[in-house]
């Protein structure tokens, strides 16, 4: 089974689409940023869409971007040119990325890990495999908290949809959409030190920047 490949303009929508969405993305692209806060990185942006992240992470560092979705990167493409900004960009799968081993400073995954159809869990090894002995990975994904009605993946895919005017929800949401506990994401990646846990967007995002152990 394919993985799911998504064509949405996350960019476009942080810019100039719905006032939910502009402000549901301009908390989560902050957070995150937050999290990072460096210069002089090797940055590997996975699931990079159509570069949402882009002018924060080019400034001063060293960026690849990589994206299952032709449309995402052909987009990204296009919206680097012009800001003048130079990622290298690349149409590729998480289990398959075509980069050396021991490259990059941090990894980014935003939006990615819920979606796959695969076990998850060995993506871990792929991404370990491409970090330095002392990188970190930033994961930012859906939150599933028992307390937060909003986090109740029914609750969160009627809103998102309401709220974005977003066509693809219903196919997303089918069986490959999952939120997750910290728990369950600490989980996942039991082979790296948890350095920083944040949660935002209605407490509907969850992310934590994790290091590789030596």
């Amino acid at each position: 089974m394919k993985d799911y490949s998504l064509e949405y303009d996350f960019l476009e929508a942080n810019k100039h689409g719905t006032i939910a969405e502009r402000i549901y993305h301009y908390y989560r692209v902050n957070n995150m940023v937050k999290m990072i806060n460096k210069k002089n990185l090797k940055i590997l942006d996975i699931g990079c869409g159509t570069g949402i992240l882009f002018e924060y992470l080019c400034e001063g560092n060293f960026l690849v971007g990589i994206d299952l979705s032709k449309w995402c990167i052909f987009k990204a493409k296009r919206y680097a040119k012009k800001a003048g900004l130079k990622p290298r960009l690349i149409v590729a799968n998480i289990f398959n990325i075509p980069l050396k081993e021991n490259t990059f400073d941090l990894i980014i995954i935003s939006g990615v890990i819920e979606h796959l159809r695969s076990n998850p869990k060995t993506i871990t090894g792929v991404l370990s495999r491409l970090l330095k002995k002392d990188g970190k990975i930033l994961v930012s994904l859906p939150y599933s908290n028992p307390f937060n009605p909003l986090s109740n993946k029914k609750v969160f895919d009627f809103f998102r949809k309401i709220l974005s005017r977003r066509t693809d929800i219903e196919e997303e949401g089918l069986n490959f959409h999952k939120h997750y506990t910290l728990k369950e994401l600490k989980d996942l990646f039991k082979r790296f030190k948890v350095l920083n846990v944040s949660i935002t967007a209605l407490g509907t995002e969850l992310s934590v920047l994790f290091q590789k152990r030596i």
